[in-house]
């Protein structure tokens, strides 16, 4: 269900309130990034006062709240990173497939013809592992900022899956107790916490000049030494499926290659 919350133009007031009581517990709430230079220039029609608005109401009623984000695109600077991160810890209650996202270069639309005409298209066809689904590769313009998603691209593809799977229940509502939706969620959270760790670690390694070669070695001794954090969490993702009665059979993702 999709629902507007603009403290400036209030056109239905209690309407959230009303749902919430009617039943509805879980909500998609499109943030897209935090950075008001990366909104316009992604050309995304998300406004942030409305979208911060939301995300208050979505939290004094309870609600869970899955919030979806482009954190990278070709012209990504640091300064948006920090941003981004920063309100990302603000709002670490919400639900999150990961830290690593990115905007896609789709066969087609305006996004990829500009990259495209400004001769930012990487000279490969789609991104390995996704033919036929339209997305191609451009390279991250800051040197700094394409360490940072570099290293975080490589923590998202270790944990993708794990990730997936905690948030189903919650992202793609389905019919649980509250009980059920509470253990899904504090899942979740811890999850997205340590991706915030991990991902203010990483911020401030770049900001000491380290390169991509040092930010992925540092990425892949974190990965090894949190090992056994989500094992465990995994443990308790796999009994929480069963304790709700879910079998969860997604796939993976594709562009995570």
């Amino acid at each position: 269900m999709a629902a507007r919350v603009d403290p400036r133009r209030p056109r239905h007031p209690g309407r959230v309130d009303r749902t919430g009581s009617g039943g509805f517990w879980s909500f998609s709430c499109g943030i897209e990034n935090f950075a008001p230079t990366a909104l316009r220039r992604m050309a995304k029609r998300a406004d942030l006062e409305a979208n911060f608005a939301a995300l208050a109401e979505f939290r004094r009623l309870g609600l869970y709240v899955q919030a979806g984000h482009i954190l990278f695109d070709h012209a990504t600077t640091v300064e948006e990173l920090e941003i981004n991160w920063a309100a990302m810890v603000a709002h670490d209650w919400t639900v999150s497939k990961g830290i690593f996202t990115e905007m896609y270069a789709a066969t087609g639309t305006n996004y990829t013809r500009r990259l495209d005409r400004d001769g930012l298209l990487a000279p490969s066809t789609p991104t390995p592992g996704t033919a036929g689904l339209g997305n191609h590769a451009y390279p991250i313009t800051d040197p700094a900022v394409s360490t940072v998603y570099t290293a975080l691209k490589r923590w998202q593809r270790s944990h993708s899956r794990l990730y997936d799977r905690t948030i189903d229940p919650l992202s793609a509502p389905k019919a649980l107790s509250p009980v059920h939706r509470d253990v899904f969620g504090q899942l979740s959270i811890e999850l997205r916490r340590a991706d915030l760790d991990f991902f203010r670690a990483v911020l401030d390694l770049t900001a000491a000049g380290a390169t991509t070669a040092e930010a992925v070695e540092f990425a892949d001794n974190r990965i090894a030494t949190t090992t056994a954090f989500y094992q465990r969490v995994a443990a308790r993702t796999d009994a929480a499926y069963r304790m709700a009665g879910l079998h969860y059979d997604g796939q993976d993702n594709p562009f995570l290659c």
